[in-house]
């Protein structure tokens, strides 16, 4: 194997001389896929006068130029030369002229947030537990929802619901102990001393 699974990026060979040429052109692949922001994914023809590290999704069913033959792939600007970057699916990919994210299915790309909207008007949603018919969340006094049921977010399946823990004594709410205490720290009281004697 002469590349990495994921990246393509080159690997260096046993007794491979030049071996900085091999490790630059790895730098310089990761540089152009980690971060992934296209400047643009209509045009079907490079820029006139493009900048080094430019990137561009190539959605054209048959782009011309420089990038003839790069149909579906992420074209770079690297060395004064266009190179083409396959995606695989699952890679995240910003548009800056759109303002938006990509997402890389095996079909194409997708905006994620088609994906997001098709999960506006949900009837039932369960997360980390079966979607259920219940009201998950109600609103008390017009405050923020709290949830409804006995499983609370990183208390685990068998935590209880913490409001009955919650009792005044004294003017002030006893708060159980994985509950940090928001409160202002109040020293210590003294005890009066006794005469010696």
């Amino acid at each position: 194997m002469s590349t990495t699974r994921h990246l393509a990026l080159p690997l260096l060979a046993a007794a491979q001389a030049q071996k900085h040429v091999t490790h630059n052109e790895a730098l310089a692949l990761l540089d152009a896929l980690v971060q992934l922001a296209c400047l643009d994914k209509d045009r079907t023809a490079p820029p006139a006068s493009p900048a080094e590290g430019d990137r561009y999704l190539l959605a054209a069913q048959n782009p011309t130029g420089a990038w003839a033959g790069l149909s579906g792939q992420i074209a770079c600007f690297e060395d004064g030369v266009w190179i083409g970057l396959q995606p695989r699916p699952g890679w995240l990919a910003y548009l800056v002229d759109e303002a938006e994210l990509y997402l890389c299915t095996g079909g194409g790309w997708t905006p994620l947030r088609t994906t997001l909207q098709s999960l506006q008007n949900l009837t039932r949603l369960g997360i980390n537990t079966a979607a259920d018919g219940g009201e998950p969340a109600r609103r008390e006094g017009g405050r923020r929802p709290v949830l409804v049921g006995r499983r609370h977010a990183g208390l685990g399946p068998h935590a209880r619901d913490p409001q009955p823990a919650l009792r005044r004594r004294g003017g002030r709410p006893r708060l159980p102990e994985w509950l940090p205490d928001a409160s202002p720290a109040r020293p210590p009281r003294q005890r009066p001393r006794r005469p010696q004697g």
